[in-house]
């Protein structure tokens, strides 16, 4: 029985553009193209979608231009007098700092080379500063036995800072630094090696090294953090070894110190296994660290390596120490860490950048994100990190209160529950441009944003931290900081340049042996996705699909096979329903091309089907201008109702613009999948004229977007039902009487804008007419809940994309809060990759809530509801009240049970249900699940089997009662059809979505639905 949600209240609607979110996309060779290649974007550009996953012209010139910037403040840094570069600078590149040491010697050294290959200054101007710092270099006093500089130096005089232990002090970490510029430079000017080689010959990090380290993995080697070369205060930790005192600790976590073991081993200095030894978190049985981690053992070259990961909202993180950007990812300026590691730290990049977007974009809402050890703009130096996704307990924060974290650690910690708000979140920009690899888009719109919202971007760049709340701007330059940030610069706009340097410029054996450690390791890291089935799961999805198929088989009458609305539990042919509509017929036809991809009947056979059906259509009544089929049929016959055959009540032949899209899918998935009949579906499709349901007339004051009509009656009713004359088509034909409400909310409808859009019958602004939320004032207190969210602008419609709250969830709910409004579209429109940053986010979350609510509120131990027959006769909406917009809601359970939680300012709540009552649960609300919980489905649906009379001939009946045990024992095309297409795409790899998207659909909806970004999150 086809139901249609739709929107009753008009209204001025508000609409928003997300700043969108790129995928992991490396950015090699961006130099810029010629000037003759330069245009000014014209009008059609401001119209057409943008892939978000593309950088610019426009962003190159960006790029270049904070790259000259840069440059800028490190030459400021480089004191006269000696040639050395300074720690840090004022903003007003002025003042520097009396200190200086090995990692603003490297960073300024790679930063020279990063000029020079991003086309900033000449190489005859980077050569003569990288010797003159050379010299310098050669000129300074450092420890003997190691060839290691000391840890602080003078710029202004090159002698040794102070005479504290402090500065005598070798830093394993930081000669690392000093190294990995040396090795740049040593490949980018080879005529100034015999000013090189003095410096890294001498170097000698088997100093640091320790095999069978404690806190390695067994059998494993780790760096020391470094040793005093004079006595030190009695608190403070050393061993004394070779006339020095090491540091107690070791680089035990693989963070940026990872670079003193990629160092060493580039030199040929330390063996293989000084890689293996560091963490990859510690391991599940180790309770003092951020939470309980999930992995494997894995021996490598004799060393027993914990593969572990953290889970951090959903995703398989490998943590750093302190969840910070740079720990991450500041090596990686120098080795191809994703492209010699893909099951390792090619998963695992995307994922820490990924983390740090959503904790500041979602989690904490700060609106900016980008967390790093950096200036504090309230003084002094500090680590700032995503407390999450980093193994120390204490963890680094994100902002000036240490707002901290703790899940807890399962069997050793009870967690706490989830901060309800953050504090002054401190960005760093640095973090940015690590970032740029893998979310390019992101992290141009980042800097962007933090350029315009604050005093942030001064005549060296941009300053090293904001204070995002208080606004606060740390106005100094850190060479480290700028350092970095030259790197990612020169890799991005010289294509990899700086990595090619240092692989170039290390012992070539020595290079080999790290690419061949890094390329054997798997990461337990992954993405939010649904795992694997396996070959029992496999084995019950194919029967579930199997027995599905007898039902949709047993509805069509065989003279004109026409499927039919439903049919009894036992499939008798005098159980079949008397009436048809559009989108039975429409399931019906993605069954048959399903049917056959799993193997259930010929080719032939759905050959066959699919002619008689289309050769049935194209004889049946319909409305001439329009080209669009009324809503009921006799399925026995093809003739339309007007009168009902349970009842002979009066039916005035109307026309649903979603019961029409529905079809016209499933004539784009047979016009593909079936060539036979490919011009029998185009000349059907072809002849409907979607401009009848678009109302750009009234729907959207102040915007282009308009919205699509419920459908029309060619002549007015006499029910007195409401209704609006027009023709929107413009073709000169009759008015038609338009329903009074538009399709105004973003669910199952939407299936009209997409075919719509696909037919370039409508322009692609429409998309942005339907309400992600309605707006968060008291004119729309009506609504469920107060939303949140902000609202932009897309191809000239504002949107506002507003999300509401649920269990701590953030989900863009839609009308009735029902399964099949959120993912029946994504049975055929990959909406998961095509709009990774709104659907993609919100679909697993809509499925989270939904199985919460379920299993948790409602404590049913039962969970997907969705329109569906009601086990008390009839046909009723079911779903989850508090994720739809619509006040008096869907309720999931016969009593109607409602949930208030008001509306702030506007409309006061009431308290929570004490009880729910006689749930309804329908299996195709699981089965549309299954791509985001297959495990969850697939149990959920078992259980129903199990403790309830729900399955038959034809598979599962179509909804149960949880409480009383009452099942409707009947099959409705529309939810068999929903179940068949959920199997088979599971089953085929999606063949039945690779049919619709085939031509137009991907061209022009793939796109459109990527520029937008959601809040939505569990």
């Amino acid at each position: 029985m086809t139901r249609s949600r739709h929107l009753r209240r008009p209204g001025r609607l508000r609409l928003l553009l997300a700043a969108a979110l790129a995928g992991a996309v490396a950015l090699t060779g961006l130099s810029a193209p010629p000037a003759a290649q330069a245009r000014t974007p014209d009008a059609a550009d401001a119209k057409r979608p943008v892939d978000p996953n593309v950088l610019t012209y426009q962003d190159r010139v960006t790029l270049k231009g904070y790259a000259a910037d840069t440059w800028k403040s490190l030459e400021a840094l480089i004191s006269p007098e000696t040639g050395l570069p300074a720690s840090s600078l004022n903003g007003d590149l002025t003042n520097r700092v009396h200190q200086t040491g090995p990692t603003p010697f490297g960073t300024y050294l790679w930063s020279a080379t990063a000029a020079w290959k991003s086309g900033v200054i000449s190489r005859s101007r980077a050569r003569d500063r990288v010797q003159r710092t050379l010299k310098a270099l050669n000129r300074l006093d450092y420890h003997r036995g190691s060839g290691m500089f000391y840890r602080w130096y003078d710029p202004y005089t090159g002698g040794l800072r102070d005479a504290t232990p402090e500065a005598r002090f070798v830093s394993s970490v930081d000669n690392a630094w000093a190294a990995t510029g040396l090795m740049v430079v040593k490949d980018a000017f080879p005529e100034l090696r015999r000013e090189i080689r003095p410096l890294l010959d001498r170097m000698d990090f088997r100093w640091f090294y320790e095999a069978n380290a404690a806190g390695a993995n067994k059998g494993g080697g780790l760096m020391r953090g470094g040793f005093y070369t004079t006595e030190t205060a009695p608190n403070v930790c050393t061993v004394k070894a070779r006339g020095v005192g090491f540091t107690c600790h070791f680089y035990g976590a693989l963070g940026e110190t990872r670079q003193v073991t990629y160092v060493a081993m580039a030199l040929g200095q330390v063996p293989r296994q000084a890689y293996w030894g560091q963490n990859r978190s510690f391991a599940d049985t180790e309770c003092k660290q951020e939470t309980k981690p999930t992995g494997a053992y894995r021996t490598y070259d004799g060393v027993k390596v914990w593969e572990g990961a953290y889970d951090y909202r959903g995703m398989k993180v490998m943590p750093a120490w302190g969840g910070s950007m740079f720990e991450a990812m500041m090596p990686n300026l120098f080795l191809p860490e994703e492209k010699w590691g893909r099951q390792s730290w090619a998963k695992n990049h995307p994922l820490i950048v990924k983390s740090q977007i959503e904790h500041g974009m979602d989690e904490a809402t700060y609106g900016y994100w980008g967390f790093s050890p950096s200036n504090n703009p309230a003084g002094g130096y500090r680590a700032y990190g995503v407390d999450g996704i980093g193994m120390d307990p204490e963890g680094y924060t994100s902002d000036q209160e240490k707002t901290t974290r703790d899940p807890g650690f399962a069997g050793c910690r009870e967690g706490k529950p989830l901060p309800a708000k953050y504090g002054d979140g401190v960005v760093t920009p640095h973090a940015s441009f690590l970032a740029l690899r893998y979310a390019p888009r992101a992290a141009l719109d980042n800097l962007a944003k933090l350029r315009k919202d604050f005093d942030i971007y001064g005549p060296g760049g941009f300053y090293d931290a904001v204070a995002v709340k208080s606004k606060k701007v740390s106005r100094e330059y850190l060479t480290l900081d700028q350092g970095m940030v030259m790197a990612a610069l020169g890799n991005a706009l010289a294509g990899d340049t700086l990595r090619d340097s240092f692989v170039r410029g290390g012992d070539r054996a020595g290079v080999h042996r790290i690419k061949d450690v890094i390329s054997r390791e798997r990461f337990a890291s992954q993405d939010r996705k649904a795992p694997s089935f396996t070959e029992d799961d496999t084995a019950t999805v194919r029967a579930y699909a199997v027995d599905t198929w007898k039902s949709m088989a047993a509805m069509v009458e065989p003279a004109t096979g026409l499927p039919v609305d439903n049919i009894g539990g036992d499939l008798s042919a005098g159980s079949r329903s008397a009436t048809t509509s559009p989108t039975n017929i429409g399931m019906y036809l993605w069954g048959a091309v399903t049917a056959r991809d799993l193997g259930l009947i010929t080719a032939a056979d759905a050959r066959t089907r699919v002619q008689k059906v289309l050769g049935t259509l194209a004889t049946m009544d319909h409305h001439e201008p329009s080209g669009m089929y009324y809503n009921w049929f006799d399925p026995k016959t093809g003739h339309t109702l007007t009168t009902w055959p349970e009842n002979g009540n009066v039916v005035s032949p109307f026309l649903s613009s979603v019961d029409n899209a529905w079809l016209a899918s499933a004539l784009m998935v047979v016009r593909t999948a079936v060539p036979e009949a490919t011009t029998q579906a185009q000349s059907i499709l072809g002849r409907m004229k979607w401009t009848y349901f678009y109302n750009n007339v009234d729907a959207t004051p102040g915007s282009p977007a308009g919205l699509m009509r419920g459908g029309f009656w060619p002549t007015k009713p006499t029910d007195g039902t409401c209704t609006v004359p027009g023709n929107y088509s413009g073709d000169g034909k009759p008015n038609v009487q338009y329903t009074c409400h538009n399709y105004g909310a973003m669910g199952e409808t939407r299936i009209v804008s997409y075919v719509g859009i696909a037919s370039g019958q409508i322009p692609p602004v429409h998309y942005f007419g339907g309400n992600r939320g309605f707006a968060p004032t008291c004119a729309w207190a009506w609504q469920e809940q107060k939303p949140t969210g902000t609202t932009q602008t897309y191809l000239g419609a504002p949107v506002f994309e507003g999300t509401y709250s649920y269990r701590g969830m953030k989900l863009m709910p839609n009308w009735g809060g029902s399964m099949f409004e959120e993912l029946m579209n994504d049975l055929v429109v990959p909406e998961d990759t095509w709009a990774p940053n709104s659907w993609g986010k919100n679909h697993p979350v809509f499925v989270k809530a939904q199985i919460a609510h379920g299993m948790e509120e409602a404590k049913y131990g039962y969970w997907g509801f969705s329109p569906s027959n009601n086990p008390n006769g009839g046909y009723r909406e079911y779903g989850v009240d508090a994720i739809g917009m619509a006040a008096d809601g869907y309720t999931s359970d016969q009593e109607k049970t409602q949930v208030d939680g008001g509306f702030e300012g506007c409309r006061e709540g009431k308290p929570a249900p004490v009880a729910y009552g006689d749930g309804v649960v329908t299996p195709h609300a699981a089965a549309l699940a299954y791509r985001y919980e297959p495990r969850a489905a697939l149990d959920n649906l078992a259980k129903l089997r199990a403790n309830f009379d729900a399955y038959g001939p034809g598979g599962f009946y179509d909804a149960v009662a949880v409480k009383s045990g009452k099942v409707s024992q009947r099959y409705l095309s529309l939810d068999q059809g929903m179940l068949l297409a959920s199997f088979g795409n599971a089953l085929t790899g999606d063949k039945l979505r690779g049919y619709f998207a085939a031509g137009e659909a991907t061209t022009v909806l793939k796109p459109l639905l990527g520029l937008e970004k959601w809040e939505s999150h569990s």
